[in-house]
């Protein structure tokens, strides 16, 4: 029983759907506009910039099906030349390796060849690799013993570096596990104190993301008893071996204590009173 002739566009879009794609998945592969791709399968080349466009977006699209693009075009290009009456499919030619398309009045149905998917292509190709790599690795290991010589044994990998690297770092292994509990606070005058467990320094470091006005105490003495008022993108540290203390006028700040971010507390209420202490 012969089959129903099918059209270019038909054609097109059985062969897209036998590989298991989108018209998504081509416009991105191709870069043609997705409008593009529809008007093809549906035949419409009206609503395609131009002829010679229209040609060379099928020409891209059948070889990117593995189509023969030569013989479409051509028959594409018989179309224009000879239209049929409106409403009527026009048969397209079996797909021959020759460019050359029959003549329409002797062309056959369409029949869209099922292409191979291209998962089972791929994984054919990674399995010859395999075997070839196989056989290579066979011979070798033939050659070697027939010679005499046997490879080396792996030599272990150091161990030295990896405990000197580690070496060079002791503060920041030291911060990236230093707890910080919170001890006390007290509303009414906004003022907490945290403990920070260490057997070091605290070290607290301050930025600033607008004016913001700061006292600083170290192990309970202030260092500069008027305070300071630092700018938006500057910042400090503060060390102590015991405490650091400090008097923020206003929210415009981060803190980062013993390499730990530390959230203001108090929300919406300034000035802020804070201390840290080694635990």
């Amino acid at each position: 029983m012969a089959e129903e002739p099918v059209s270019i566009g038909e054609y097109l879009r059985r062969a897209r759907l036998l590989r298991r794609l989108s018209l998504d998945d081509v416009s991105e592969e191709l870069h043609i506009r997705l409008e593009y791709l529809q008007a093809l399968e549906h035949d419409d080349w009206d609503r395609l910039p131009g002829e010679v466009y229209g040609q060379g977006f099928l020409r891209s699209y059948a070889r990117y099906l593995d189509l023969d693009a030569d013989a479409l075009v051509q028959h594409r290009k018989q179309q224009i030349a000879r239209p049929l009456p409106a409403g009527t499919p026009d048969p397209l030619p079996t797909r021959r390796r020759s460019a050359s398309v029959e003549p329409l009045g002797k062309t056959k149905a369409l029949v869209v060849p099922k292409p191979s998917p291209r998962s089972n292509t791929s994984s054919n190709t990674v399995v010859a690799v395999a075997l070839v790599l196989a056989g290579l690795f066979v011979a070798g290991i033939y050659l070697l013993t027939q010679t005499g010589h046997h490879p080396a044994p792996a030599a272990k990998p150091p161990t030295a570096p990896v405990a000197r690297v580690r070496a060079k770092h002791p503060a920041a292994a030291h911060h990236a596990s230093v707890p910080i509990q919170l001890l006390a606070t007290n509303a009414s005058t906004a003022s907490a104190s945290y403990g920070v467990g260490t057997s070091g320094p605290v070290s607290v470091a301050l930025s600033f993301s607008g004016p913001c006005w700061v006292e600083v105490w170290e192990n309970g003495v202030t260092s500069n008893p008027s305070g300071h008022t630092y700018e938006a993108g500057q910042s400090i540290t503060v060390s102590a071996s015991r405490s650091v203390g400090l008097k923020l006028g206003t929210r415009a700040v981060t803190l980062v204590v013993n390499g730990q971010s530390q959230p203001l507390p108090f929300p919406g209420q300034y000035p802020i009173t804070l201390t840290f202490q080694r635990e």
